[in-house]
């Protein structure tokens, strides 16, 4: 499947992917152990983190940072949009330990849910994601969505339509 990361101006399918990373760094550079390629992230895509240890001033869970890509295996983390455009990347205090990396995915459209499960979405006006459970197979989510969480989500085969 195509993996959507930005308005998508024809029908497209999303797979969703999480990264596992071994460790951040004072640069705000998070170095991604598997899969190990990270080039479908792209520049601006937002991201959340779960952190399993460690303490790095500058990296929060629950918190929505825009991808800077690094490299074949890194990735920077920038406070907003705009900074990831710029390659600001976030200035952090030690390192925040192994952990996740969840994208989102920009869908900008209506959304097919070919097997079903659970999808964590976010409206076009919506600024936080909302848990939707119990999708049955083959169902079309009859209202525009803005983007999908990987973390949490366990639908597949997805597919979107927009303009």
């Amino acid at each position: 499947m195509k993996q959507v990361n930005s308005n998508p101006t024809v029908n497209g399918n999303i797979t969703l992917t999480t990264y596992e990373f071994s460790s951040t760094g004072k640069d705000g550079v998070v170095t991604v152990t598997a899969p190990v390629d990270v080039s479908a992230i792209k520049r601006g895509q937002g991201i959340f983190l779960s952190i399993d240890s460690g303490n790095a001033q500058g990296f929060k869970q629950n918190v929505e940072y825009f991808a800077i890509p690094v490299g074949a295996t890194s990735i920077a983390l920038a406070a907003t949009y705009t900074e990831a455009m710029n390659e600001i990347a976030i200035e952090t205090d030690g390192d925040a330990g192994p952990g996740t990396v969840y994208p989102t995915y920009r869908v900008g459209g209506v959304l097919y849910v070919g097997t079903g499960g659970t999808l964590y979405l976010r409206g076009l006006q919506g600024k936080s994601f909302s848990p939707h459970v119990n999708i049955p197979d083959g169902t079309v989510l009859p209202f525009m969505i803005k983007d999908v969480l990987s973390q949490g989500s366990t639908a597949s085969d997805l597919v979107i339509w927009s303009n």
